[in-house]
C-alpha cells in the first residue's frame, strides 16, 4: 500500500482509511449536522463572543446543509490582522470552547 515510504512501519493503513471513511460519511449526514448545529447554537446562546449560524431548514436536506451567512475571516488570516492581545483573547476562547 505504501509506495512512498511515508507510512510508518506498523501503521495499519487499512484501519486508518476505514476510520477516515467512516468519519467522512458521518460529516456528510447533513440532517444530523443540522441538528448538531442547532444544538451548538443553543449551547452557546449565553456567550456573545461566539456566533453559530442558524440552519435554514427550507434549503437543507439529506444532500445539503444550508445556514445563514455570517461574515468573518479564517482563523489563520484573522491572526495576522490582530494585535497580540486580541490573538491571546481569541486563543483563550477557542481553548475554552474546545475543553468545555
Amino acid at each position: 500500500v505504501d509506495y512512498t515510504g511515508m507510512v510508518p512501519p506498523g501503521l495499519y493503513i487499512d484501519k486508518v482509511l476505514e476510520v477516515c471513511r467512516e468519519e467522512l460519511l458521518e460529516e456528510c449526514e447533513y440532517l444530523r449536522e443540522a441538528d448538531n448545529t442547532r444544538r451548538f447554537k443553543l449551547l452557546l446562546a449565553d456567550y456573545p463572543e461566539f456566533s453559530v449560524p442558524a440552519v435554514v431548514p427550507q434549503l437543507s436536506s439529506s444532500r445539503v446543509l444550508a445556514t445563514e451567512w455570517m461574515p468573518g475571516l479564517p482563523v489563520d488570516e484573522a491572526g495576522e490582522l490582530m494585535s497580540p492581545d486580541e490573538r491571546d483573547r481569541v486563543g483563550s476562547r477557542l481553548l475554552w470552547l474546545s475543553l468545555t
